[in-house]
């Protein structure tokens, strides 16, 4: 046998007594990265959560949170509200609280302008109620940097340099240069294993929904499959008819093994900010026309996703007006083929929309001057 280490380590059980425990070999010994296990009956209490959404514990350390969500549904104010919150943990978080333990976040931007996230880090400033140069939080624009490896390779450098207790990547699909690549997924979930056990920091990323799922929340490609299994809490965001909005994990392919978790939020005209709010209110069954409805950023949205910039004719678009208003706003317009006649109607003479005559039949096109004005972001 061989001689007992001296300074043996020992575990404290409940009655007060010592326990010894099996020191660690140096290296494992089949692969020195492989981690060393010990064997014991009593274990020391492990690290809670540090973080919770609506008061329900969300994720432990050393795990990842995939949150999915369409663009302009509020992806990029909820990192936001995220970073507010570890900065100045008494301001409104939008439902979001963490832990002692996180002392500071890195938001790794793969999607938006220079601009852009300058006004993210005014808005952050706003909703912690800070002056001056935030003291833990850290935002790293990526949009420049090439998709895939090389994007991987700063995000890890920035995690050794500056040790965040949390990363949140905001565009995970950017990490790939193709969304649909097995190999490159997998790739992607091997690069955050490694990083929250090597570097024992949490991960939160943002995924978008592919184009079937845009309802249900299910994510784009093999990138977004992948990560779903791989997260310990995944959240959509869902619009509610009274204009609120709720993250959540009560969707079909939500979970947390806490319980259900989820908030909400709304616009806040007189704070000029994005603010917590109660549940959504969705009492009134009364619908009216899309054009009464929506507001024309609202309607500018629709046509955009709907269009894009390409000439389609009247049936497609007929198809498409029904299949963008049912599917985000059913509660609350009125979708039969009358109405929609009258809308594309009233679209063409408001301008939103331009018939381009054609030899055989018309085609329609969103304006071009609205699209140029119109910019659709991730917040």
């Amino acid at each position: 046998m061989k001689e007992r280490n001296k300074f043996q380590p020992t575990i404290t059980k409940k009655d007060g007594t010592k326990m010894e425990v099996s020191p660690p070999s140096v290296e494992h010994k089949v692969d020195k990265r492989i981690p060393i296990l010990t064997w014991s009956k009593v274990r020391p209490q492990r690290r809670p959560p540090i973080a919770k959404l609506g008061g329900v514990q969300l994720i432990t350390p050393k795990n990842v949170c995939s949150i999915i969500g369409r663009p302009s549904f509020g992806k990029s104010t909820i990192c936001e509200a995220i970073l507010s919150k570890i900065e100045n943990p008494d301001c409104d978080g939008l439902g979001w609280e963490f832990s002692e333990e996180v002392k500071n976040v890195i938001w790794f931007d793969c999607e938006r302008t220079i601009e852009d996230v300058e006004d993210s880090m005014s808005r952050i400033m706003q909703r912690a109620e800070i002056d001056n140069d935030p003291k833990c939080i850290e935002i790293i624009p990526l949009k420049s940097i090439p998709r895939g490896r090389e994007r991987r390779d700063l995000i890890e450098k920035a995690i050794e340099k500056m040790k965040p207790s949390i990363v949140i990547i905001d565009g995970a699909g950017d990490l790939v240069t193709d969304t649909n690549s097995l190999e490159q997924a997998t790739h992607v979930t091997d690069f955050f294993r490694r990083m929250t056990e090597v570097h024992d920091v949490a991960i939160l990323t943002t995924l978008h929904p592919n184009f079937k799922g845009m309802s249900e929340g299910s994510p784009r490609g093999h990138i977004g499959s992948e990560l779903m299994r791989e997260s310990q809490a995944v959240l959509t965001i869902k619009k509610n008819s009274d204009d609120t909005r709720t993250l959540t994990t009560k969707f079909d392919s939500g979970k947390c093994k806490f319980g259900d978790a989820e908030s909400h939020f709304k616009w806040d005209g007189d704070n000029g900010m994005v603010v917590s709010s109660g549940e959504p209110s969705n009492a009134s069954n009364k619908k009216g026309d899309p054009q009464a409805i929506l507001s024309n950023e609202q309607i500018d949205s629709l046509l955009f996703e709907a269009m894009g910039d390409v000439a389609i004719g009247y049936t497609e678009l007929i198809g498409k007006l029904k299949y963008y208003l049912e599917r985000d706003y059913k509660e609350r317009v009125n979708s039969g083929q009358n109405k929609l006649f009258n809308f594309k109607t009233w679209l063409e003479d408001g301008n939103f929309i331009k018939p381009i005559k054609g030899e055989r039949y018309t085609k329609y096109r969103f304006n071009p001057d609205r699209v140029k004005q119109l910019t659709i972001l991730d917040e």
